[in-house]
C-alpha cells in the first residue's frame, strides 16, 4: 500500500503527524500565503461553492477573504463532530465485514497542475493491484441512500442523486478529479433497525466530463472571488446574511421610499411570505389526512416506489417521512 501511494502522488502529497495537524493547516494555509496553491480548496468546499455542501459560496469566500470560519447551525456542527467520531468506528466495521484492508492516514493530495486543488481522503484500499479511495459518511436520513452495493457508472441527475446524495458525490468526483483515480468506494453508517448500525456501500467510477466541468467552474469561481477578491452573488445562506449583519450592523439613515426594483423586491417578499403560510396550512392538513389513511400501520408505498413511513416514539407525535415521490414543479 505504501508503495501504490507513493507511486500515485509523488511529489503532490503532504503528510500530517495526526489530524490536529492537518486541521491546522487547513484553517490558516491560504490567508497569508503567496505560493501558487494559495486558498486551497478540498473536497467539502468543492460542494460548497457549487451549491450542494453543508456550507455555500459564500461561507467559502468568508473564510478565505474575511477570516470567518464556516458557519454551520448547531445541528450541522454536531453532524460534522459526530461524523469524524464515528469515522474510525465505521472504517473498523466495513473492514470487519468486507476483508478490506483500510489504510488510513493524515495526508492531503494536491491537484499535478492545479496545485491549489486538494483532497483528504478518509482512506484508502488495493483492489486488483489498483488504488481506490474511500470516503466515510455517516447520516440520520435513511431515505437520501440507496440500496447497498450499487455502482455508479456515470452521474445521471434524477437517478444517481437517489443513490448517494448530491453533497457526496461533489466531494467524490472532486477527489477522483484531484488525485486522479478512477475508483471511489463510499462506505456510510445509518441507524438500523436489526443491527445497530446500517453500513452501506457504493462504488462511484470516474466521470471525465463531470470532473473536468467541476474543476473549470470551480477555478473560474475561485480566480474570481478569491484571487480577486470579487463578492459571490446574493444566496439565502447563512453565511451571507452574517456578512451582511457585519457591514451594515450599524443603522444610521433613516426610513426612505423604495424605488423601482426595491420596491419590486419588497412585494415578491411579501406574496411568497404569504404563499409559504398557506402552503404550510396544506401540509399539515395532508400529514394529519396521511397519518389517519395509515392508521395503526407503518406506511404506504406508491407503485411508482415512494413511500410515506409512519414513526412512532413513545410518548411523542407520530413522525412521517415521505421519500422517493416524483413530482411536477
Amino acid at each position: 500500500m505504501a508503495v501504490l501511494l507513493k507511486q500515485a502522488f509523488a511529489g503532490r502529497n503532504i503528510l500530517y503527524a495526526n489530524y490536529e495537524a492537518w486541521l491546522q493547516d487547513r484553517v490558516f494555509h491560504g490567508h497569508t500565503s503567496e505560493d501558487p496553491g494559495r486558498y486551497r480548496i478540498g473536497g467539502s468546499m468543492a460542494a460548497s461553492i457549487l451549491g450542494v455542501g453543508w456550507g455555500s459560496p459564500w461561507s467559502v469566500y468568508r473564510e478565505y477573504v474575511d477570516g470567518v470560519g464556516q458557519t454551520l447551525s448547531p445541528s450541522e456542527v454536531e453532524d460534522c463532530l459526530r461524523g469524524k467520531r464515528m469515522e474510525k468506528v465505521v472504517g473498523d466495521l466495513w473492514q470487519s465485514m468486507t476483508g478490506y484492508d483500510l489504510h488510513r492516514c493524515s495526508v492531503r493530495v494536491l491537484h499535478s497542475s492545479h496545485t491549489w486543488a486538494s483532497v483528504s481522503p478518509d482512506g484508502f484500499v488495493e483492489l486488483e493491484g489498483d488504488l481506490v479511495g474511500v470516503e466515510i459518511k455517516t447520516s440520520r436520513e435513511p431515505w437520501k441512500w440507496g440500496l447497498t452495493g450499487q455502482v455508479i457508472e456515470e452521474w445521471r441527475e434524477g437517478h444517481s442523486n437517489h443513490i448517494i446524495p448530491g453533497r457526496v458525490a461533489a466531494q467524490v468526483y472532486w477527489s477522483m478529479a484531484v488525485t486522479g483515480l478512477k475508483e471511489w468506494i463510499v462506505v456510510v453508517a445509518i441507524p438500523g433497525l436489526a443491527e445497530f448500525l446500517d453500513v452501506r456501500e457504493y462504488v462511484v467510477k470516474a466521470d471525465p466530463a463531470v470532473q473536468i466541468a467541476m474543476l473549470r467552474r470551480i477555478s473560474h469561481w475561485r480566480e474570481r472571488h478569491l484571487l480577486q477578491k470579487v463578492e459571490p452573488p446574493m444566496d439565502g445562506s447563512r453565511a451571507c446574511r452574517d456578512a451582511l449583519s457585519d457591514r451594515f450592523g450599524e443603522l444610521k439613515s433613516p426610513v426612505r421610499r423604495a424605488e423601482g426594483e426595491e420596491a419590486d423586491m419588497i412585494r415578491r417578499y411579501a406574496a411568497i411570505n404569504a404563499e409559504i403560510k398557506e402552503l404550510t396550512r396544506q401540509k399539515a392538513k395532508l400529514r394529519n389526512e396521511i397519518v389517519a389513511a395509515i392508521a395503526d400501520g407503518k406506511g404506504l408505498t406508491l407503485s411508482s416506489g415512494g413511500k410515506a413511513i409512519l414513526g412512532r416514539p413513545k410518548n411523542r407525535t407520530p413522525m412521517l417521512r415521505v421519500s422517493g415521490v416524483k413530482h411536477d414543479g
